[in-house]
């Protein structure tokens, strides 16, 4: 119970992570998974050379001593637990919006200024604020309401077929391993003019 528990409070980090990431490094999600890549590198040798050692000692009839029950549950607890963990964690970053969303309120005059993308921390300002955006602000609002509170949308066919009717840039991309790209929120309108429905993608 004890070594499952480790291993679910390991795996949980980047749920942790995604919830709260200022308290995180930025270069957190990066360290992590060269972490599991390396332990799982260390499993599979240890699993080797256990299962070489059980033939060799079975071979020559000798008492197998083994490793201690609390290392082979520790064992057995990743290789159980790492799979679940990440399809887990893979269906949030698909059905949620990216790590940091949720951080503040909307505001208008924030926004808008000339701060609101650059990164702070791994998250732009308007990053923060979406969340709140897509919730609780955008949901009835006419185009002219939209641009009155977003500024002008950037007018660019950057995204082919999945052009929208309204395009911001919000900073930073998010969520990635190797975070190189900006990400961007578009907004498309119904036959009246209103919002309709979102979408924040990476260029």
């Amino acid at each position: 119970m004890v070594s499952m528990g480790i291993v679910l409070l390991i795996l949980s980090l980047p749920f942790i992570h995604w919830r709260f990431p200022l308290f995180f490094p930025e270069n957190f999600m990066f360290v992590f998974i060269v972490f599991l890549i390396a332990f799982w590198v260390i499993l599979v040798t240890v699993i080797l050379v256990d299962v070489a050692m059980i033939c060799i000692c079975r071979f020559i009839k000798k008492k197998y001593g083994g490793m201690t029950v609390f290392p082979i549950t520790i064992l057995l607890s990743f290789l159980i637990f790492t799979p679940i963990s990440f399809t887990i964690h893979q269906f949030f970053l698909k059905t949620a919006l990216p790590s940091g969303s949720h951080l503040m309120e909307f505001n208008s005059e924030t926004w808008r200024s000339k701060f609101s993308t650059e990164r702070d921390k791994e998250i732009s300002l308007r990053e923060r604020m979406l969340n709140d955006l897509v919730t609780n602000v955008l949901p009835g609002k006419r185009k002219d309401e939209i641009e009155h509170l977003l500024g002008p949308s950037i007018e660019s066919n950057w995204f082919g077929t999945m052009h929208s009717d309204l395009m911001y840039y919000m900073g930073p991309e998010r969520d990635h391993f190797v975070a190189i790209d900006s990400e961007w929120l578009l907004i498309w309108l119904d036959e009246n003019k209103r919002f309709e429905r979102y979408r924040v993608t990476n260029d």
